[in-house]
């Protein structure tokens, strides 16, 4: 464990506890290195290292509201291994949220990973300051989802169970401007009840839009709202 003293407050949560990043990598110099990064770009954060998952879970420092950057690279980046491991930070650990960090970038790990619960996914050709932008908006309540992990479109329509459009036509398209407009304020994690406070409409009406779009796109959820309409939005700082 890297413990890494800072002079400023760390960020809080909601409720006003202080927020500590956990990064979990087994190379030892690749997690200081990335401690230290974060630490030194944002010093409001704290931050620990721990060199498994099993270690974090031991320590008494792994526990209040934390946010976990879960190193999975190489051969261990697999949606077997990082569905497992996600497994067991969903049935023993309290208020964390995880974020996987891989040099693999494929889509179909990016899904399986934001599917059993992890709030982003950075891929390391990312810079520290997407990688800070991601740990702040899961901080938030958000969910990150990688610009580099997005499907091409045929493997897209295959994912939502539609067929490929022709690339003259616009996506949003198929979208009316509210429904636009409610899908931006999703991505960026905010509940119903904050979605129609902003866009000045009832909180059923919010429900409503959001199930239109699930039938429109085939989404099983809001994760997945979120992850299948990335190009709609090329402009957003991910």
């Amino acid at each position: 464990m890297e413990p890494i003293p800072t002079s400023h407050a760390p960020e809080h949560d909601r409720q006003g506890a202080p927020w500590t990043i956990a990064v979990i990598d087994d190379k030892q110099l690749t997690r200081s290195c990335l401690i230290h990064s974060l630490v030194s770009a944002a010093p409001a954060f704290s931050a620990l290292g721990y060199a498994s998952l099993a270690d974090w879970h031991q320590s008494e420092e792994g526990y209040g509201p934390c946010i976990v950057l879960f190193c999975v690279t190489g051969q261990k980046a697999t949606e077997a291994v990082v569905g497992l491991d996600l497994d067991f930070v969903a049935q023993h650990c309290g208020d964390v949220r995880v974020i996987v960090v891989s040099d693999i970038e494929d889509p179909r790990l990016v899904v399986a990973a934001l599917g059993k619960g992890a709030r982003g996914y950075i891929g390391m050709s990312s810079s520290l300051d997407v990688a800070l932008a991601a740990i702040r908006l899961v901080a938030a309540g958000g969910i990150f989802v990688p610009a580099s992990g997005l499907l091409p479109s045929k493997s897209r329509a295959g994912f939502s169970g539609e067929e490929s459009q022709d690339e003259g036509v616009s996506r949003q398209a198929a979208f009316t401007p509210k429904q636009l407009a409610v899908i931006q304020r999703l991505r960026q994690g905010e509940s119903n009840k904050i979605i129609a406070y902003k866009l000045n409409m009832e909180e059923c009406t919010v429900k409503v839009h959001i199930r239109n779009i699930m039938q429109k796109i085939r989404a099983r959820n809001r994760t997945e709202i979120a992850y299948m309409t990335n190009d709609l939005f090329d402009g957003d700082a991910h």
